[in-house]
């Protein structure tokens, strides 16, 4: 409802927006009344959530994401725009994902070698 609205005022991706704060207020409470069990792929997801943003904040991703990948702008008073930003958000979200995936494994090689040399210097 939220964005339906703040797409008729031109203000809909400002992150001051009233349309969005409430919109964002009521997600979390929705969220907080939900009883979910215990879900290992949701847990896992959930690690990511904060580098994800940080990722496509970034003014090179957003560039290339927003613009050339999705094309979003093309779209912002189509008739297809909720369409895109279903879309766009669930693909800008995997990406990212695995874009942070892969920084995991790669810092992850790098931290456990300079671990591993750390060990074998205290050792001998």
């Amino acid at each position: 409802m939220t964005t339906i609205i703040s797409m008729n005022s031109g203000n809909a991706f400002a992150y001051n927006s009233i349309f969005n704060i409430v919109g964002a207020i009521a997600f979390f409470e929705i969220f907080k009344s939900l009883k979910i069990k215990n879900n290992k792929l949701i847990n896992k997801l959930a690690t990511f959530t904060f580098s994800t943003y940080i990722i496509h904040e970034n003014q090179f991703i957003v560039k290339e994401l927003y613009t050339k990948l999705f094309r979003c702008d093309e779209y912002y008073q189509s008739n297809y725009f909720i369409i895109n930003l279903i879309i766009s958000t669930i693909g800008i979200y995997i990406i990212c994902v695995i874009i942070e995936w892969c920084r995991r494994k790669l810092m992850e090689k790098l931290i456990d070698s300079k671990i591993d040399n750390i060990k074998l210097k205290i050792e001998a």
